[in-house]
């Protein structure tokens, strides 16, 4: 009777531990960006995926990784295999490009931009997106700014022209004067064309982002006194206005989200990559003053 005991016991362990899930987080850095999106991750999975099997003994486990020149392709797969990794998430761009040999476990990205490169044709792939849906984008622009009614666009389709039209669609409110570049040399001419509007709206693409294609940007804004607005923080300092840019905690609580889907068989195929459901606003107080610009109630 005693054997028969212990046989079951240890049935049920072992079922507790086929249960609980193996996932691994993949940062890019220890800046504090990567660290709220990890941290947020684990917090809701946890939180939405509860323990499974007798009393929940077996937690669900949780690695950290950071990557480094020593831990890519290869050797990085073969480091998630030993793991028994049933979901990869990455934490900003060069996380994801490390994991460019892993073609079975599935992977969600975070923090990172333009990952098309990175993720075409790999079924395995999805993730949560920079960028900001439109409407939800000018919404804070428009709290801020509720006269500005023109916004000028240069950019290129081939990167940016589904977020462009997206938010044409979106917006009929909003006059958007479009023009296209490939190449960062021709932004000044380009803006030029554009003439007077209320907004620059700073895309995340690379030839506006470009060294180049933001010093043309913000020398037309200071001349022109036109705002810009842009996707992250980080280019407040060179020159933009307002950045209106993902919520890192709500990144992170739609990473969990998916990953809970994909691990209770939702296909990776199936979730096509999505932007965070809450924006984070940022004023640049020194070009905003600079600009005169009538920030409605004056707050962030």
């Amino acid at each position: 009777m005693k054997k028969l005991l212990l046989i079951l016991f240890t049935l049920l362990c072992l079922a507790d531990t086929a249960l609980a899930y193996q996932v691994v987080v993949i940062k890019s850095g220890v800046s504090q960006p990567y660290e709220d999106v990890a941290l947020a991750v684990e917090r809701e999975f946890r939180k939405g995926v509860p323990q499974r099997g007798l009393k929940g003994i077996e937690q669900h486990h949780f690695t950290n990784i950071l990557v480094d020149d020593r831990m890519q392709g290869k050797k990085l797969t073969n480091h998630l295999t030993m793991l028994k990794a049933d979901l990869v998430v990455t934490v900003g761009r060069k996380a994801l490009a490390a994991c460019n040999a892993v073609k079975k476990i599935p992977i969600i990205y975070t923090l990172v931009v333009n990952p098309v490169g990175l993720i075409q044709g790999r079924s395995n792939i999805t993730g949560i997106t920079l960028d900001v849906r439109p409407a939800l984008f000018f919404a804070e622009v428009e709290r801020l700014l509720p006269g500005a009614k023109s916004v000028g666009v240069v950019y290129d389709p081939a990167r940016s022209g589904a977020l462009v039209e997206q938010a044409r669609r979106d917006l009929p409110h909003l006059h958007f004067v479009l023009r296209q570049a490939t190449d960062a040399r021709d932004v000044g001419r380009l803006l030029e064309d554009v003439g007077q509007v209320d907004l620059l709206w700073m895309v995340p693409d690379p030839v506006v982002a470009s060294k180049a294609g933001m010093k043309r940007l913000f020398l037309h804004s200071f001349k022109n006194k036109i705002p810009v607005v842009t996707f992250s923080p980080k280019y407040l300092k060179p020159g933009a206005a307002i950045a209106v840019s993902p919520d890192l905690d709500a990144m992170g609580v739609k990473a969990a989200d998916y990953a809970a889907k994909i691990l209770s068989g939702t296909p990776v195929s199936a979730m096509s990559p999505t932007g965070a459901e809450r924006a984070a606003t940022t004023v640049n107080r020194t070009i905003a003053e600079k600009l005169n610009l009538p920030l409605n109630g004056d707050r962030p």
